[in-house]
């Protein structure tokens, strides 16, 4: 008996699955040997057929129909460059493939979100395509990392992917970003072009990417921008109440590895300023804290630990007014 139907399901790893006709009550079912001109069916296709035995569909005629396309978002768990192959981890944990046909950009970022669409590939495994998020890597754009942000000055510096040397970080103005009156999240990931600034020296310009974020909501009232001309908003700034001296620090250390042992070791959220000075006993920290409570704390917790095998000798000073000194570092 010939029939006209939909494909209701299809198990692509088993070859099986149900196709239902227009007036019948009960679907059959159908393997992948009795298919014509295909291996395998799409959910929602037309097709034709003959009915044998109880409910067994046999030459099978799926009719050309679109490939049913579902939006999935996930994080990106592996990219491999050299193979243009990736894998993305999608909500429900699934993984599904990705192909650099899989999106318009030069390459993806692992552990960043994206959302894209689900096919099947010629070997019946899940596809993503049209693929949106910030885990793409625009075509052109270089990548490197927020390095350090001043929001005071709106500044800062980038590392880029390609350049180790410290010597190499790029400096970045509030006004090369891509939205107008952001600001750079340090350890975050920006894209960007590069611009010359004359003298030897380069700029990141046209920044974007997950280290960028938009302008500040309900800011309290206009501030000028008096060296650009640039409209950004005020933010409410609380000065330090406390400062540490550091000593006996290791020489060349980076102002971003001092923040990060205090930040990590002592978990202190408001640590403000962050500077290497040198006095004549040679290399010394300058941080500074948001509250007398956290500045305490962490000087206990340096008292009994020590930074990569230097026992540190650490003064505080309750500010009350005081300028920080003029030294290599960031914030």
């Amino acid at each position: 008996m010939s029939c006209t139907g939909v494909v209701t399901a299809w198990d692509p790893l088993k070859g099986l699955g149900f196709v239902t006709g227009e007036d019948a009550a009960f679907p059959c079912w159908v393997h992948r040997s009795d298919l014509l001109d295909t291996d395998r069916l799409v959910v929602g296709a037309k097709v034709t057929y003959e009915v044998v035995g109880e409910g067994n569909a046999v030459e099978v005629h799926q009719e050309a129909a679109p490939v049913e396309a579902k939006r999935r978002t996930g994080v990106v768990k592996k990219w491999l460059g050299s193979a243009s192959l990736g894998v993305v981890e999608c909500d429900d944990l699934t993984l599904v493939k990705v192909t650099n046909e899989s999106f318009d950009g030069s390459r993806l970022e692992g552990g960043y979100p994206v959302s894209f669409e689900v096919i099947e590939d010629d070997d019946d495994q899940p596809l993503a395509i049209n693929m949106e998020g910030e885990a793409i890597v625009p075509l052109g754009l270089h990548a490197g990392t927020v390095v350090q942000w001043d929001k005071d000055r709106a500044f800062g510096f980038i590392q880029p992917d390609d350049m180790p040397l410290r010597e190499a970080q790029l400096w970045c103005h509030v006004t090369d970003l891509s939205q107008p009156g952001g600001c750079l999240i340090e350890r975050e990931r920006v894209y960007y072009d590069v611009m010359d600034r004359g003298g030897g020296k380069w700029k990141a310009v046209n920044v974007s990417g997950p280290g960028l974020r938009g302008p500040e909501i309900a800011p309290i009232g206009p501030a000028k921008d008096a060296w650009r001309g640039l409209v950004l908003p005020t933010r409410q700034i609380v000065p330090p109440t406390a400062r540490l001296f550091v000593h006996n620090i290791p020489p060349y250390i980076q102002w971003q590895e001092v923040k990060d042992e205090f930040v990590l070791h002592a978990r202190c959220e408001g640590v403000g300023y962050v500077g290497i000075h040198e006095d004549n006993r040679g290399p010394y920290a300058l941080v500074e804290f948001f509250t007398l409570e956290e500045a305490q704390r962490a000087m206990s917790v340096f008292k009994t630990r020590e930074f990569r095998d230097r026992k540190l000798q650490i003064v505080l000073d309750i500010m009350e007014g005081k300028g920080r000194g003029r030294g290599r570092g960031g914030r």
